[in-house]
């Protein structure tokens, strides 16, 4: 019969818990799991009295801190939504992106928040669309595009729009996101102009450099070009030139001239259907939704070596593709 003795009960906790992490491929897991590995480690030493290999104790401390303070962190990350704190206007914009690419409000909260500012212009004032990415939040904007395009089979002119609440530009600001050099719809040149009192969110230049090559928000990056080049579509391509054209243009200018002073749907509050899966990551509106999540990915993420179970290809690969930094 087998003696289980502390000793050796706390040594094949360690044991475990070692195993457990080579078992998970989700951060998360794996740092709290070795977090116990060393705590048992620790204890098993202390209580078979080891004061002769004292460099155990000094990885199994160090250790523990590393793998202790980052599950802590990551737990930390995963806090209930509604305590990551945005201003009035920031969850404006929040809403806005999430509809777009489902950004967490925490992701928002540290790398796009700090770069957007929301701006009031009075009537007739002049916008700068090529230093500066303009969203609008309310009121209109004139604006003049002119595009010099030699590759695509259609006579490009001079043209005029009228943008309301939810509109943006500059595309050029996201072309760290393209690279092919045949969108010569980032050398487009805009004049922009207010019509009345509008209130715009802004970004510069440099600061829409950092956040299109920043990878930990690259779904919102993607999920804003995906809407700005949706609506260079609509106004450029759908109906390309001439008299049905024209009547397009000016319907949809009439539009926007009828929708001034409301904000788009795109700011408005979430529906339920919207609203982040719970027991996703960076979706938990509880504490309770926090375990549902431990649990969600104690199933999901549960990874056995070949012949066990079949590996998760290119896992390492998600996420590689360089982002270019130059224009």
């Amino acid at each position: 019969m087998v003696n289980w003795t502390t000793a050796r009960i706390l040594n094949n906790l360690a044991s475990a818990f070692y195993l457990l992490g080579g078992a998970y491929r989700d951060l998360l897991l794996i740092r709290i799991f070795l977090t116990f590995a060393y705590s048992f480690l620790i204890a098993f030493h202390f209580y078979i009295n080891n004061k002769t290999n004292w460099e155990q104790y000094l990885w199994s401390f160090c250790c523990l801190y590393l793998h202790g303070s980052g599950a802590v962190r990551l737990l930390w990350d995963e806090r209930p939504s509604p305590n990551v704190k945005l201003s009035e206007e920031h969850e404006l914009l929040w809403r806005y992106f999430y509809r777009y690419s489902g950004v967490t409000r925490l992701l928002f909260q540290n790398h796009i928040a700090p770069i957007s500012e929301l701006k009031t212009f009075q009537k007739g004032e002049e916008l700068d669309p090529d230093n500066v990415f303009y969203i609008v939040l309310s009121g209109s904007v004139a604006l003049d595009v002119e595009i010099h395009n030699e590759y695509y089979a259609f006579r490009c002119k001079k043209q005029s729009f009228v943008l309301g609440s939810g509109d943006k530009m500059h595309i050029k600001h996201l072309h760290s996101v393209i690279s092919s050099p045949l969108l010569s719809i980032q050398r487009q040149k805009l004049a922009a102009v207010t019509m009345e009192r509008t209130r715009l969110f802004c970004c510069s230049a440099e600061n829409m450099k950092k956040f299109t090559c920043n990878r930990a928000v690259k779904d919102a990056t993607q999920g804003l070009l995906a809407a700005v080049l949706s609506d260079i579509a609509i106004k450029y391509f759908f109906l390309i030139e001439g008299k049905e054209y024209d009547e397009e243009i000016s319907m949809q200018n009439e539009q926007s001239s009828l929708t001034q002073g409301k904000l788009s749907p795109m700011f408005d509050p979430l529906e339920d259907f919207e609203k982040p899966v719970p027991y996703l990551a960076g979706g938990a509106q509880s504490v309770i939704d926090n375990v549902h999540h431990i649990l969600h990915i104690l199933r999901r993420t549960f990874q056995l070596p070949w012949p066990l179970m079949s590996w998760f290809t290119g896992i390492r690969q998600i996420g590689s593709l360089h982002i270019p930094s130059k224009k």
